[in-house]
């Protein structure tokens, strides 16, 4: 079966599962607005070596934070038998299985704030492995399954073209102006944007702290590969848009 196809499944029977039983009625048959509360879907695929396991991120939405949260979810693709991998009111998410397929590396909001956690399947223990201060994203696993490569946006100090001296202590000045010179500063829903840049980590499977790579004016965004004996990264990045393309010229 292939991916995609899994995926639509998947997709299909949440949202069956999650729809009201009963007899419908005109009422019932028009979409509201708190009708996507009751909206389950499925996300973020990634099938074990052998083809019989897919794991998936199950989506839901919380009414009363009005959040979308999700756990992640596996599924027998011979018996379709449906089970739980994690479970909370948290957003898990960004499953990836090691090449030996014994552990499975995820990003999750348990703890509060996004972080890399690790769980070995044979066992079902699991660990937060990182405490990181912003959204880990885009994890890959090295081919011998023992690091860990990610990105993460490192926040970088605001320049300014003023800086006024003089001021006493203790005094209550005006809050100091703010300076922008990036072509995307605002967005919607988010409002406007921290200055710094998306840079790449590795983390050791066993732990630690991770090491950062790259450091850059502009995002090291795109996707990660490592090569077959697992010595370097390849990666897409942009470092013409930072400086003169207002287009983002790949």
């Amino acid at each position: 079966m292939y991916p995609t196809r899994t995926l639509a499944i998947l997709s299909l029977l949440l949202l069956l599962i999650s729809t009201k039983p009963g007899a419908e009625t005109d009422t019932d048959s028009v979409l509201t607005s708190k009708d996507i509360f009751d909206i389950e879907y499925a996300a973020e695929m990634t099938i074990s070596a052998d083809g019989k396991t897919v794991y998936f991120v199950r989506h839901f939405m919380d009414i009363q934070t009005d959040r979308k949260l999700g756990n992640i979810w596996s599924v027998d693709t011979k018996t379709k038998q449906l089970l739980p991998i994690t479970s909370g009111n948290h957003l898990d998410y960004s499953p990836q299985l090691s090449p030996d397929g014994e552990r499975l590396a995820y990003v999750s909001t348990a703890s509060g704030k996004p972080q890399i956690h690790m769980l070995w399947l044979s066992s079902g223990h699991q660990a937060k492995m990182t405490n990181l201060t912003s959204s880990p994203t885009n994890l890959r696993w090295s081919n011998d399954g023992k690091w860990l490569a990610f990105q993460m946006f490192v926040k970088q100090s605001a320049r300014s073209p003023v800086a006024l001296k003089g001021k006493p202590d203790g005094a209550q000045w005006a809050k100091d102006a703010v300076f922008i010179d990036d072509l995307y500063y605002r967005f919607d829903g988010a409002g406007y944007g921290q200055k710094g840049s998306t840079e790449i980590f590795v983390l050791s499977a066993q732990g630690g702290t991770p090491r950062q790579l790259t450091n850059d004016e502009f995002d090291n965004g795109g996707a990660i590969t490592w090569t077959i004996d697992n010595s370097h990264l390849y990666f897409a990045a942009n470092p013409r848009y930072a400086i003169i393309s207002p287009f983002g010229d790949t």
